[in-house]
């Protein structure tokens, strides 16, 4: 396994487009995978996130890309009753943030809101738990809205479906 650097992979993916004129690139995941005429993987390459290279031919892309850094970007790490979250520029990371709150019942491993169709919702955790929700999901909003700009290229997130 080859880790490279955000330059040295586009150079390694723009040899690559010369190479290959025609790519399998997942978007999604982020990965170019060569296969030769049998169907046999040739190479799997994983490019850096923050690229949306066009399927079709992305060497003109790659090129322009060469003279510029990194586009800016954000991340967002979600679990219930946790995130990290962190605001990219120029490869760096300039801003960042973790919240947490209590939202999950200890030793039983979910959020209270998934309770709210059984009983116990009067006691004074599960009140405590759910009014931690809203205040954690206001928390991440509020952040989110102050660092994500029209500059902002992609966001990479990391989130359950439940809580998305």
């Amino acid at each position: 396994m080859l880790h490279l650097d955000y330059r040295h992979a586009l150079y390694m993916m723009l040899h690559l487009a010369e190479r290959f004129p025609r790519p399998s690139l997942d978007l999604r995941r982020a990965v170019w995978e060569q296969t030769d005429p049998t169907g046999a993987l040739l190479f799997r390459f994983r490019y850096p996130l923050c690229l949306r290279p066009p399927g079709d031919d992305p060497a003109p892309y790659l090129r322009t890309c060469l003279d510029k850094p990194p586009p800016p970007y954000v991340i967002l790490l979600l679990r219930m009753g946790n995130a990290a979250l962190a605001a990219v520029e120029n490869g760096v990371i300039i801003r960042h943030k973790v919240f947490s709150r209590y939202v999950t019942r200890k030793k039983r491993g979910r959020a209270q809101y998934h309770y709210l169709n059984s009983k116990g919702k009067s006691r004074a955790g599960s009140r405590i738990r759910l009014n931690n929700t809203v205040l954690f999901t206001e928390e991440v909003n509020q952040w989110i809205r102050a660092n994500i700009t029209d500059s902002t290229h992609s966001i990479l997130y990391s989130c359950p479906p439940t809580l998305w």
